[in-house]
């Protein structure tokens, strides 16, 4: 199972971490993305702002499953099936993505994670295939920053926003909220 965790090293420096445990070989690289770049996405045309490493592949574009922005935001997707809600088509006042481009467009967008909270009103996720697995992933996200901020983003109808992660961690599915159920029972009081 995919698990995504915040640390603070001795130093104060805050880190997102993740294993990838899915059983389809992406044939991940290394990849780095320049600043002010016009990627061509699955959804449509989208620039970037910042430039940014992380994991991912060129499948006719760039696409990244995780990476950190040169402002120090981390974004990581891991597999959420059965609790998602893409939209059909692009609402006329937003931004269209397809899943599978979110990370890059984060990463290349956001100097914060309390920047990214704001510009993630402005954009809507779509049912848009990737011809790799010739389906639309069922995502959702971790996002940090060096202040240690960290927050998701779970797509499950409406509006998009970002939920506070008071744990700083995330799994695959279930959602953040059955979660922290979960690890109350385990608590001591």
């Amino acid at each position: 199972m995919c698990t995504s965790l915040t640390y603070k090293n001795s130093r104060g420096d805050h880190f997102l971490a993740r294993t990838m445990d899915f059983d389809l070989d992406f044939k991940a690289r290394i990849m780095v993305m320049p600043r002010n770049r016009v990627v061509a996405g699955d959804a449509g045309e989208y620039t970037t702002k910042y430039g940014f490493v992380g994991a991912g592949r060129l499948l006719g574009h760039e696409m990244y499953t995780d990476g950190v922005n040169e402002c120090g935001v981390g974004v990581a997707t891991l597999y959420f099936p059965g609790n998602v809600y893409y939209y059909d088509d692009t609402p006329a006042d937003k931004l269209g993505l397809a899943p599978q481009d979110f990370v890059a467009w984060a990463l290349g967008n956001a100097a914060s994670v309390d920047d990214l909270a704001e510009k993630v009103e402005q954009i809507a996720l779509i049912n848009q295939p990737t011809d790799f697995i010739g389906a639309v992933p069922p995502l959702h996200f971790i996002i940090s920053d060096t202040t240690g901020k960290t927050m998701l983003l779970e797509p499950q109808g409406g509006e998009l926003q970002l939920i506070d992660d008071p744990v700083g961690v995330m799994t695959n599915s279930p959602d953040l909220a059955w979660q922290l159920q979960n690890l109350s029972t385990y608590m001591v009081p």
